[in-house]
């Protein structure tokens, strides 16, 4: 069996068996097992539920780990109100994203932790000074996460195919992001971005923060 089924099994296991264990029936009081001196009010706060929701939030994380071909389409429009006078609104930004990804299930070994990201875009921008013209943006990624560790690295490549005056350029990115627990995570990225139609610089990169999650997940009572 790969390596995350395997996990997968060996979690359903130990719940299986924490939630006998809590359920067995005492022969010395006909009730699940509880240590002497256990009180009714006591029940069910003891280390044993914690560690089997532990268990069971580990399970939902394995069973969301997605394989193979997936497909995500997005798509926006903007407006524009120059001077602030939306009697002059006007349309002036179209995109549209197609990103097919693909990564391989446990029994691949290694390469389960390696995922190709494919990026096709088209952007059209009207700009009131120089007209109406279209961005074709192709291009992928290739990710590296491996669920054992908090290290996940990403490395991007984009070509953009322009109608504008001054032509193609390219994208060349890498980040790394690294989780501290469930709630906090570091991100780091940095590169040479696309041609930004609106001057003659290349823009070189980097961008970093840390990202938090408010608010505790939902957990599930054991009855």
């Amino acid at each position: 069996m790969g390596k995350l089924g395997e996990k997968s099994r060996n979690i359903r296991q130990k719940i299986e068996r924490k939630l006998a264990a809590s359920l067995t029936p005492d022969t010395r009081g006909g009730r699940p097992n509880s240590p002497p001196g256990t009180t009714e009010s006591s029940i069910g706060q003891g280390t044993g539920e914690n560690d089997v929701q532990d268990l069971i939030t580990k399970l939902r994380d394995y069973n969301n780990i997605r394989t193979g071909f997936q497909l995500q389409l997005a798509g926006g429009v903007t407006f524009d109100a120059p001077e602030n006078d939306f009697e002059d609104l006007r349309f002036n930004k179209l995109g549209l994203w197609v990103n097919p990804s693909y990564s391989l299930d446990e029994h691949a070994g290694i390469l389960s932790d390696f995922s190709l990201v494919g990026v096709f875009r088209y952007t059209w921008v009207d700009l009131i000074e120089e007209g109406a013209f279209g961005n074709y943006d192709v291009g992928g990624s290739l990710v590296w996460a491996d669920e054992e560790s908090p290290l996940s690295l990403t490395g991007e490549v984009v070509k953009r195919y322009s109608d504008h005056s001054k032509g193609d350029s390219m994208r060349y990115a890498g980040s790394a992001s690294y989780r501290i627990n469930n709630d906090i995570s570091l991100y780091f990225s940095a590169g040479q971005d696309l041609d930004n139609n609106f001057d003659d610089n290349k823009e070189f990169f980097t961008i970093s923060g840390i990202s938090f999650r408010l608010g505790s997940p939902a957990k599930s009572k054991l009855k």
